[in-house]
C-alpha cells in the first residue's frame, strides 16, 4: 500500500475500537438489543456516505444495489450498523487499489440477505471453518495483522438479532460475505 496506509490502518484501529467493547459486553451478559424496524434504503444510504471517501481515496469501486420490495427489517440499528462497518472495514483493509467491493441487498419475502462482496487475497479455506469461533487460537495472521476476532463477535451480534453471518463457500477470489435478518 502506499499513499492508502494512513486510511488504511486507521481502518484496522477502527475495528479493533469497535470490536473490543462489543466483546466485552457480550462475555458478561451485558448486551442487550433493541429491535426496531429500520428502513433498508436509508441504513445502507448511511453505511455508503461514510465508505465512499474512502474508495474514492483508495481508487476502489464500491457499489450498492438494494432490491427489495419491502424496504424494511427488524434490527438493532446500530448492532447491524457495526456489523457491516466490520466487514466493510475488513474489505478496504484487504482489497488492492482499484479493487472493488460491492453490497447487494436481496430479500425473500421472510429474510432480507446482504452479500458483501471484494477481490481482495479471500480467506484460505483450511481457516474458514474457523473463522467466527471467538475461543479459537487459530486466528488468520498474515502480514496486515490478526483477523477473525472481530467475525466472531459479528456472529454474536446477528445471532442476537434472530439474524446469521457467514462466508460463501464458493468464492473463489476474494471475500463473500452474508448477513441475513428478518424482513419486518
Amino acid at each position: 500500500f502506499q499513499a492508502e496506509d494512513g486510511i488504511r490502518d486507521d481502518l484496522v484501529t477502527g475495528v479493533q475500537t469497535c470490536a473490543l467493547p462489543i466483546f466485552t459486553k457480550l462475555s458478561s451478559g451485558e448486551s442487550q438489543f433493541d429491535i426496531e424496524e429500520v428502513d433498508v434504503k436509508e441504513f445502507f444510504k448511511q453505511l455508503k456516505l461514510q465508505f465512499q471517501p474512502i474508495a474514492e481515496n483508495s481508487s476502489i469501486r464500491f457499489n450498492t444495489k438494494i432490491s427489495m420490495k419491502n424496504p424494511y427489517i427488524y434490527a438493532d440499528y446500530n448492532k447491524l450498523y457495526k456489523v457491516l462497518i466490520i466487514l466493510l472495514r475488513n474489505a478496504f483493509r484487504y482489497v488492492p487499489e482499484k479493487g472493488k467491493i460491492s453490497i447487494e441487498v436481496i430479500e425473500d419475502g421472510q429474510t432480507c440477505y446482504v452479500k458483501v462482496q471484494d477481490n481482495g487475497p479471500g480467506i484460505p479455506l483450511e481457516k474458514r471453518k474457523k473463522l467466527f469461533n471467538m475461543y479459537d487460537q487459530n486466528l488468520i495472521q498474515n502480514k496486515l495483522g490478526v483477523m477473525g476476532f472481530a467475525l466472531s463477535i459479528c456472529k454474536e451480534l446477528m445471532i442476537g438479532q434472530k439474524g446469521d453471518i457467514w462466508l460463501a463457500d464458493d468464492s473463489k477470489k476474494g471475500c463473500c460475505f452474508y448477513v441475513s435478518i428478518p424482513v419486518a
